[in-house]
């Protein structure tokens, strides 16, 4: 799927994945134009936030050194066991 005009994608769940952080943050600024990417983390997360941050940097981008320097996983892919939301209808 192609949007025109996104310039901004916001991931409320971590990419399980540098390749799916590409994925996801590549539906904004394409075709040369400019685009912001934000991305949630929880303290689950953390530890694989590495891998992401290391695409940033390779890219140009300014990342925290705490968040380079954090351990090297042997894992490339998680997926963090979370609470289902759950939907109230009117009749609640």
């Amino acid at each position: 799927m192609d949007f025109k005009g996104v310039n901004c994608v916001i991931n409320y769940d971590f990419p399980e994945s540098a390749s799916a952080y590409i994925h996801r943050i590549g539906r904004s600024g394409r075709a040369g134009r400019s685009g912001e990417a934000i991305t949630f983390f929880t303290e689950e997360d953390k530890p694989f936030l590495r891998n992401i941050a290391n695409v940033l940097v390779s890219s140009g981008c300014e990342v925290p050194s705490w968040m380079v320097a954090l351990p090297k996983l042997k894992s490339r892919k998680h997926r963090v066991d979370r609470d289902r939301i759950s939907f109230l209808t009117d009749e609640d």
